[in-house]
């Protein structure tokens, strides 16, 4: 069953202190912030536990993310985190490795490693579908899985396009 959670009841200046709480709970302890908080930071998400994987859609307000050496020695989950994103374009950079902007495609990053990401302002929302993968559960060698990290994978073709119709079709995701 979907767990359907939004800030948008709370004060305006509460709204992303609590979405950055709910974020270091629900994905991994990372830093979140925004620079325009005029009109607050209203977000929502829906989140499904299927026991060691994890699949969550977010809805929310431009943002940068950053998760550091001290976030990952306070949890590290030693998941893979693949992120089909719309709305608006995302960006991260991981191990050296920058995806550019990502939009309408998927993303992979490592939760046990330091990353940085952005989502710039283009006057909307973004909306990620993010799926947590066990790393000992992906029957592939970290130096293979290592050279996908921070770079787009297709969302528009073969497998991914499957992959990314299912996660949006099925992800319950509620709008701004």
């Amino acid at each position: 069953m979907w767990l359907n959670v939004s800030n948008q009841e709370l004060p305006a200046r509460e709204q992303l202190p609590f979405w950055a709480e709910l974020i270091s709970r629900e994905l991994a302890p990372l830093t979140l912030s925004s620079t325009n908080l005029a009109g607050g930071f209203p977000a929502s998400a829906s989140m499904l536990d299927l026991g060691s994987v994890r699949v969550a859609a977010f809805n929310s307000p431009p943002a940068h993310l950053r998760r550091t050496r001290a976030d990952i020695r306070r949890s590290d989950p030693s998941t893979y985190q693949l992120t089909f994103v719309s709305g608006t374009p995302l960006w991260i950079s991981q191990r050296r490795q920058d995806s550019g902007l990502v939009l309408g495609d998927m993303v992979l990053f490592d939760l046990s490693h330091p990353f940085e990401g952005a989502v710039p302002d283009r006057g909307r929302h973004t909306q990620v579908v993010i799926v947590q993968l066990p790393r000992e559960e992906l029957p592939l060698r970290p130096d293979k899985v290592h050279r996908l990290l921070a770079q787009p994978l297709s969302a528009r073709t073969g497998m991914g396009a499957i992959l990314a119709r299912f996660l949006t079709r099925h992800s319950c995701q509620a709008p701004p």
